[in-house]
């Protein structure tokens, strides 16, 4: 990949990171944190998006367990992790963020294929809590998650496949730059 199309996609990770360090601390975090913690503006915009889109994940007095845990990791675990992606996709080029990018994109495509798949295909027309019913308001509902499922999976390539992320690409290119002037020699 050309090192500008390479820099754009930093830029666009870096605001994806920065969008859910805020996306954390106002709304995921209220599932897991006492409401008294939070503004009423925040709690607002929480009951607004369970009153529109019908999240059944979200919105539900008593939440799955499966999903809670997902809230936990992404609080305790990925989001400390956030604010290294910021400054090293921020500065660009950072072989060490590498290893690091790999278990966060592959733990939030793994997370994520159990939530679409919930809110995708679960019938929700006995369900204590509201949930969508119509494939419009499925996909409408999807759509709030699917980034979430598209950028883990564009990090993941990028720091697989640049040569900018992955040591061994540059030793293999270098390895053949090696073979190749050897052969012209001869």
């Amino acid at each position: 990949m050309a090192r500008g199309m390479t820099r754009v996609l930093e830029w666009v990770i870096v605001l994806y990171f920065t969008s859910h360090i805020l996306i954390t601390i106002c709304v995921d975090s209220q599932m897991i944190l006492p409401s008294r913690l939070f503004p009423q503006g925040l709690r607002d915009i929480l009951t607004d998006h369970c009153e529109r889109f019908k999240d059944p994940l979200t919105c539900t007095p008593d939440p799955h367990p499966w999903f809670l845990s997902f809230v936990y990791g992404e609080c305790l675990l990925q989001f400390p992790f956030f604010f290294v992606a910021v400054y090293a996709f921020y500065k660009g080029s950072c072989k060490w963020i590498r290893i690091p990018s790999i278990i966060y994109s592959v733990h939030t495509m793994t997370t994520l294929q159990a939530i679409l798949s919930q809110i995708l295909f679960q019938d929700f027309t006995n369900s204590p809590s509201p949930g969508p019913t119509t494939t419009q308001e499925r996909l409408l509902l999807s759509l709030f998650f699917w980034p979430y499922a598209i950028l883990p999976l564009c990090i993941l390539l990028l720091v697989s496949f640049s040569k900018d992320y992955n040591p061994s690409l540059d030793t293999q290119t270098n390895v053949r730059a090696a073979r190749s002037t050897k052969h012209k020699m001869r």
